[in-house]
């Protein structure tokens, strides 16, 4: 797992009992002492719980690295906010210059990240 030896030659990563883990741009990666099982999770949920990420996500973490992968978490989180976002446009409830402020606020964070994978040379 590139993105695995990526962190062990760049950072201290965190120790528990049973494993090693490390948490950064909203990913964590975690490797059990027990089985040497990886696991990557996305960190940006609005809930306590961490979420597991997507196949095509865990490809770029495995084949490409660290960076690279959590760029491409962050870009599909921001995708999914607007998308959440434009939805709530369309209902009566919202105060519609704080949204519209919010999607051009993801739109340019989504427009930064996506040119990071361009300057990697990766394709999502």
């Amino acid at each position: 797992m590139k993105a695995w030896n990526d962190l062990q030659r760049d950072v201290k990563l965190y120790q528990t009992r049973d494993s090693e883990y490390y948490i950064d741009m909203g990913v964590k990666i975690e490797r059990f002492d027990k089985d040497g099982r990886i696991e990557i999770k996305n960190t940006m949920t609005p809930s306590e719980q961490f979420d597991h990420i997507t196949f095509d996500q865990f490809n770029i973490f495995n084949d490409v690295g660290w960076t690279q992968g959590c760029i491409a978490v962050n870009i599909d989180v921001l995708k999914k906010k607007i998308e959440l976002q434009e939805y709530l446009l369309t209902t009566e409830a919202v105060d519609k210059d704080i949204i519209n402020r919010r999607i051009e606020k993801n739109n340019i964070k989504l427009l930064e990240y996506q040119q990071m994978l361009v300057n990697f040379d990766v394709q999502l």
